[in-house]
């Protein structure tokens, strides 16, 4: 897109993004509540100014909206050459009566199909009933079943015999599979011991192919010029959030956030190993973690971990990010972001979750700042406790900063986890790679 920079078409769609940010921050700030009902009504009319004029686009400008939104429609054969010999694609789609199964390797495509069970949903409900709630019993029961029914049918199509590295697995779900951690899956059990999916697979998701497809096209080699900003609000004060229902002032949300205590060792921990190994880094903590200041140094970080608490509203768009000044990081914001991270950890309760769309997958904070320039997100898809989930994540820098892939760097992290008693599973299955 860099051709039509200076084209007023550009400046003009940037002006409306700048505008919504700058209401954004006015929002944040105003205490008068007539004055928040007014900037929230500008808001929305500015919001929905934008999406007319993206629609015109189309139209008007067609060559620009192909360059910057259109879908990418590539072959099969597209899509395979971007993939090397150990790289599986491994798509899904659920209807009614069936469950399909694409699967795509660098040399072959193959469709499977299976009677979608009657269970399918009782099943995705109990897996993860089982790993919030500690049940070992509903667990394996559940993650057979679900291995049986969404791997068991594509397995040998995964596994290449003659391949001495472990495969890298994308999956892209569809549905209600979209919050599953199939790295959980439970392949077989011995006595006290478990086989995981994950131990016999780099695994990664994504939420759509075409998302996928785009994001590999439009890869960009980072710029950044910090390379860690690693950000904690902690909340160990008198923490609170008021705010105003979108479109009813007299209404009001009360949000208290319980202390991360644990997350300013996180963060310290992870800064102090990109500093033994010679590399930059920023660390915010508490009312350092401004909005203003965070959004104001992401454009600039290569890696960026923010152990936070994430707020999962009703209405999508007030969904986001809890700052140390009480702001949030909303949704929007993230899709307004120009970002050069080579990573973006969102350490933070249930920050995966969002919702589902039947053609594009998983609508969440994670695929508005893919979206915005990063190359891979990690978000959580359960709450977890901050004691342990530093483990895991200390665990996977080190290796990221030993040479490995962030795929396999936290793929491996998890399996030194996984079969430890003394941690609950959501430790280590709760962290998703994206990208």
């Amino acid at each position: 897109q860099r051709k039509y920079k200076g084209d007023p078409i550009v400046e003009q769609e940037q002006a409306l993004r700048i505008e919504l940010r700058q209401l954004h921050q006015q929002i944040e700030q105003s205490e008068d509540k007539e004055t928040k009902a007014e900037l929230y009504k500008r808001f929305f009319e500015k919001r929905a100014a934008l999406r007319e004029f993206l629609e015109a686009l189309e139209t008007s400008h067609p060559s620009y909206f192909e360059a910057k939104y259109k879908k990418e429609r590539l072959a099969l054969s597209e899509v395979q050459s971007k993939l090397t010999s150990t790289d599986r694609l491994l798509s899904y789609l659920l209807t009614e009566q069936e469950i399909f199964m694409l699967v795509i390797g660098r040399e072959e495509v193959d469709l499977v199909s299976v009677p979608r069970p009657d269970r399918l949903e009782n099943d995705v409900g109990s897996f993860h009933e089982s790993i919030r709630t500690l049940n070992d019993v509903n667990f394996i029961k559940t993650g057979e079943a679900l291995y049986g029914v969404l791997i068991s049918p594509v397995e040998d199509l995964l596994i290449d015999l003659f391949e001495e590295e472990r495969i890298n697995l994308t999956i892209i779900p569809h549905g209600m599979l979209a919050n599953l951690p199939f790295e959980a899956f439970v392949k077989s059990q011995t006595g006290s011991k478990i086989q995981y999916l994950l131990d016999d697979f780099d695994l990664s998701y994504h939420y759509s192919l075409s998302i996928w497809a785009k994001q590999i096209q439009n890869k960009k080699e980072p710029t950044a010029a910090t390379t860690l900003l690693a950000i904690a609000p902690v909340y160990d004060k008198d923490f609170s959030r008021q705010a105003e229902s979108i479109g009813n002032t007299s209404q009001k949300e009360e949000k208290k956030w319980n202390p991360l205590p644990y997350s300013r060792q996180e963060v310290e921990s992870i800064a102090k190993l990109f500093r033994t190994k010679g590399q930059s880094t920023d660390v915010l903590l508490r009312e350092q973690a401004s909005k203003s200041a965070v959004l104001s140094v992401l454009p600039e970080a290569s890696f960026v971990h923010m152990a936070a608490h994430f707020d999962q509203h009703e209405i999508p768009q007030r969904s986001g990010l809890v700052l140390g000044d009480g702001s949030y990081i909303y949704i929007d914001d993230a899709y307004s972001l120009d970002l050069n991270a080579s990573l973006i950890v969102l350490s933070a309760c249930e920050s995966g979750l969002g919702a589902v769309s039947k053609s594009e997958g998983m609508m969440a904070i994670g695929r508005a700042l893919l979206y915005a320039g990063a190359q891979r997100i990690i978000t959580t898809l359960f709450k977890v406790d901050d004691r342990f989930s530093s483990l895991l994540m200390q665990s996977m820098y080190e290796k990221i900063l030993t040479g490995q892939t962030v795929r396999a760097a936290l793929n491996e992290a998890k399996r030194g986890l996984a079969n430890r008693d003394d941690l609950p599973r959501s430790t280590w299955c709760s962290f998703t790679l994206i990208g």
